[in-house]
C-alpha cells in the first residue's frame, strides 16, 4: 500500500478509514522511485560518486515511458541527470551510444537503462 498522507479528525469513538486506491500518480510515483533507486544502484557499480553528472537513457514500452516521463524531475534531481531520454525498448540505435547499460525489471516492466559521464 502506497499511502501519501493520514487526516485525522478527532471524535467521540475514533474511526479509522483509509483510501487504498491506487491513483496513476501514486503507480507512476511508485515506478519513478524504483527507476531511481536502480540508476543509483548502477551509478555506484560504475564508480561514480553523488556529485558526477550523467546522460541517462532509459530503454521501456509506451506505459512506463509515459509514467515516468510525468515523473522526469525527479528522477534527474535523484539521479543527478544532466540530460534524461525515454527511448523505444526495440530501438538499437540510440543504444549503441552508451557503453555502459544494464537490464532492469520493476514488477512486470522490463528494460535497460544506460549511463554516459558527463
Amino acid at each position: 500500500m502506497n499511502q501519501k498522507a493520514l487526516e485525522f479528525k478527532k471524535e467521540k469513538g475514533m474511526k479509522v478509514e483509509l483510501d487504498t486506491k491506487m491513483t496513476t500518480e501514486l503507480e507512476s510515483e511508485g515506478y519513478a522511485r524504483e527507476m531511481s533507486r536502480t540508476v543509483q544502484a548502477f551509478r555506484k557499480e560504475l564508480g561514480l560518486v553523488k556529485d558526477d553528472e550523467i546522460e541517462l537513457a532509459i530503454f521501456c514500452d509506451d506505459e512506463l515511458k509515459k509514467m515516468l516521463e510525468s515523473m522526469k524531475k525527479m528522477l534527474i534531481e535523484r539521479t543527478n541527470s544532466k540530460k534524461l531520454g525515454f527511448f523505444d525498448a526495440n530501438v538499437t540505435t540510440d543504444k549503441e551510444r552508451f557503453k555502459k547499460n544494464i537490464e532492469f525489471k520493476i514488477k512486470d516492466k522490463r528494460g535497460k537503462i544506460a549511463i554516459n559521464k558527463k
